[in-house]
């Protein structure tokens, strides 16, 4: 449906401040280490490894069949809400066939920690931007932080002032000359870390999807409510305005858990802001599969403090149990 002479109203509905939402509701947010390694879900009983699959941050999940779902998107890891989410919906049924492993992460970090951080990078703006609930400077620079973390690759550089590639301890990237005659030459070292192995800031785009799979349904219980298009974080619609005072009142039903605040508002919008084309979903992308690897009895880390939080042990269950053949400085068989 299209409309020329713009007369017909549209609206989007919106995730309210989605991204930031989306850590803070969680009180532990993970962190991935090198350390980390992924442990089978189910024995070989059809038990659960773990005392419970919430044990778990991250799960592989493989669906077989032509049945599709908007949250699934082919094999690979889901976070764990995602994964609630498609159990509940009769998508998923658990086993040691659809979720072979998960992730259970060694570190994690409250939640509050990094609202305070935030609340302190927002202090450091007196600027006051009427009607909005954090200053447009503030939101800005907690955005890009967010999206520093989800770069996904990491490079710690080299550099030394020599005309020899040989010079170097590896290939050589960057040749730069200088107004001075003289020549720097430079390579790079790809790094594995806790940025790299699956950021934190991931979280915010499967929650994204959920939030978005959700805002579908409200829509779809509205007969009369014409869906025109979806982007990452924003539906857009239209329809008479007793049907859009309708869905209006089952947006208000959603909240934040930790704030209590509406998961959702209400914009309008202009026929420019519809998206034109679909979206690409990355359906049935082949995706790197982890495997189950021999794991060591203890592992001690004096680079810092463990989290404060109750955690099951990540040694496999006597069933699944492996042990390995050697040691290093920093680990103990």
């Amino acid at each position: 449906m299209r409309a020329s002479d713009d007369i017909t109203t549209l609206a989007c509905l919106d995730i309210r401040v989605c991204r930031r939402n989306a850590l803070l509701t969680r009180k532990w947010l993970p962190v991935g280490s090198p350390l980390d390694m992924v442990v089978p879900v189910f024995d070989e009983d059809g038990k659960y490894c773990m005392p419970s699959i919430t044990d778990y941050q991250w799960l592989w999940v493989d669906v077989q069949g032509e049945e599709r779902h908007s949250l699934y998107d082919g094999p690979h890891l889901y976070p764990l809400e995602t994964v609630q989410v498609l159990m509940e919906e009769g998508f998923l049924v658990a086993s040691a066939e659809t979720i072979p492993f998960g992730w259970v992460l060694q570190r994690e970090f409250l939640s509050a920690d990094l609202a305070d951080a935030w609340n302190s990078l927002a202090a450091m703006w007196q600027e006051d931007t009427p009607g909005a609930e954090i200053s447009t400077s503030a939101k800005e620079m907690i955005l890009a932080t967010i999206g520093l973390w989800t770069k996904q690759e990491r490079l710690a550089w080299h550099a030394r002032q020599t005309s020899y590639d040989s010079d170097m301890p590896g290939p050589v990237l960057v040749t730069s000359f200088r107004p001075d005659g003289s020549t720097v030459k430079m390579c790079a070292t790809e790094l594995h870390d806790n940025r790299t192995m699956l950021p934190v800031a991931l979280l915010c785009l499967f929650d994204e999807q959920r939030r978005m799979h959700r805002a579908r349904q409200l829509v779809a219980k509205v007969p009369q409510i014409v869906p025109l298009g979806v982007q990452v974080d924003g539906l857009f619609y239209t329809g008479p305005p007793e049907a859009d005072l309708a869905l209006r009142k089952l947006a208000e039903a959603e909240h934040y858990e930790h704030s209590d605040a509406n998961v959702y508002h209400f914009k309008d919008a202009t026929w420019r802001q519809v998206p034109q084309c679909k979206q690409l979903d990355g359906a049935d992308r082949e995706c790197f599969k982890p495997r189950l690897r021999q794991k060591w009895d203890a592992v001690y880390d004096m680079t810092s403090k463990p989290s404060k939080r109750p955690r099951p042990s990540l040694g496999y269950p006597p069933i699944c149990r492996r042990r390995s053949k050697s040691t290093t400085a920093s680990f103990q068989k």
